[in-house]
């Protein structure tokens, strides 16, 4: 079916995700850490996100925001763009760089928001990577000394003290779990049932047509359906050029 449009939050508080294309290592060295941490202060600041956990993994990223004025999408774009930029320069890669669009799963409540920190924090522990006090690329250290820009105040404001903090984060995870955000790719059939719905007769005419403009109108609504590049190329009979380029606009 086609994607869902994004879930709002009442209260501000949001756990989102960026994950590399096809699971791709998103860091290999340190700098790429750093660099990623400096990017998210950078456009946090400039479009007022309040940044309050995150965990940088090898191919996905963590990040537990509020966004009081609406300017969640915009963060996220920003800091993608400019993530995959340096990425692309630095290893010489062509494509994308994360899957699709972001994820964000609204936290509506106190305990949800203490949750969604351990479980963001948990995540090296989970992965059998590192102990959540070994790992470098989390904010779990930071509110035990020098929070720097994040806001930890929402967080620890609800510990009676810092111990009670590390017990807390350290406690098994019932009280918060992640959706199945990353979705198996549509059959064909089913790819082909969401075109109908998507589509109207016009557009589906059009795919056909000699109107580059509509043509690539409605193919760029088959992107935002979850629909592939291969898959839409199998369905439309149009070939990868035209359909990567069409795609490729609706990035921007």
């Amino acid at each position: 079916m086609p994607r869902k449009p994004r879930m709002l939050s009442e209260s501000g508080y949001y756990h989102v995700t960026l994950r590399g294309a096809g699971k791709m290592i998103l860091f290999e060295g340190r700098d790429d850490y750093l660099a990623c941490l400096g990017l998210v202060r950078k456009y946090a600041e400039k479009t007022s996100i309040a940044i309050v956990a995150y965990c940088l993994m090898s191919n996905h990223i963590h990040l537990i925001v509020r966004d009081d004025g609406n300017a969640l999408s915009g963060f996220v774009r920003r800091l993608a763009t400019s993530f995959a930029l340096r990425y692309n320069e630095r290893t010489s890669h062509v494509g994308h760089v994360f899957q699709d669009r972001f994820f964000s799963v609204p936290i509506e409540s106190d305990e949800s928001l203490l949750g969604a920190v351990r479980y963001v924090h948990q995540n090296p522990l989970k992965a059998e990577i590192s102990s959540i006090e070994d790992y470098e690329w989390s904010s779990y250290h930071a509110y035990l000394s020098d929070p720097g820009f994040l806001d930890v105040n929402p967080v620890l404001g609800q510990f009676a003290s810092t111990e009670s903090f590390v017990t807390f984060m350290h406690e098994v995870n019932d009280s918060y779990t992640m959706p199945d955000l990353y979705r198996k790719k549509l059959t064909d059939d089913e790819a082909i049932k969401v075109m109908r719905e998507v589509l109207s007769q016009e557009e589906m005419d059009a795919l056909s047509g000699d109107s580059r403009s509509k043509r690539d109108s409605a193919l760029r609504k088959l992107k935002e359906a979850d629909i592939g590049v291969a898959q839409a190329c199998r369905l439309t009979g149009l070939g990868k050029g035209i359909v990567n380029r069409a795609y490729a606009a609706a990035r921007r």
